[in-house]
């Protein structure tokens, strides 16, 4: 059984609230490696899991790639910065 993007969403979001970017990132890195598109949660989750550590220059990044994927913040996606 092969995990999905909803699956794969889950594990990194919950990474990302207890403040392990390193494991959410990996999840993330994961996810691409098998073709699958992230999501908005996923980005969402990641972009906020950034800020809160501190790290704006990952949140910035991970708001990159979501563009990048012809996706469009939304303003949940940018409540999460603040």
């Amino acid at each position: 059984l092969e995990p999905g993007v909803v699956g794969f969403a889950t594990l990194a979001s919950g990474l990302a609230r207890s403040g392990d970017m390193a494991g959410a990132s990996q999840i993330f890195d994961e996810l691409c490696a098998r073709r699958l598109s992230p999501d908005m949660l996923l980005h969402t989750a990641l972009i906020g899991g950034f800020a809160e550590c501190g790290d704006l220059g990952g949140a910035r990044r991970q708001l990159e790639l979501l563009r990048g994927q012809g996706l469009r913040p939304d303003l949940f996606c940018f409540t999460v910065l603040l």
